[in-house]
């Protein structure tokens, strides 16, 4: 988690059941997103920490997801629409309808 002026932002790539070093499984990300909820702590899209921090609560979490794997579509995006939680996905666009190949993939 790496914070600054108040503002946490949790990153994610994969959420996935194959272990590996950027994912985790579906079962903690779901826990994880609980948690958040249930904390009180206000979760905010990237666009309002972007637009200034006078837009942005305190102790605001703001929720981001690199690479665009399809199992944001799969496994986070279903518990973030359960939970009304923003995220930003940040999707590689010179990948795009091709395959990863910077892990393996």
């Amino acid at each position: 988690m790496a914070g600054g002026a108040g503002v946490s932002i949790l990153m994610y790539h994969a959420i996935a059941e194959a272990p590996g070093p950027t994912s985790i499984p579906p079962v903690v990300f779901r826990a994880q997103m609980e948690a958040l909820a249930a904390s009180g702590r206000p979760v905010v899209p990237l666009e309002a920490l972007l637009a200034g921090f006078g837009a942005v609560p305190p102790g605001a979490v703001v929720i981001t997801f690199d690479d665009g794997f399809v199992d944001f579509a799969t496994e986070a995006w279903p518990v973030l629409r359960d939970l009304a939680l923003p995220a930003t996905v940040f999707l590689p666009t010179d990948k795009m309808g091709g395959r990863e190949d910077w892990a393996g993939g």
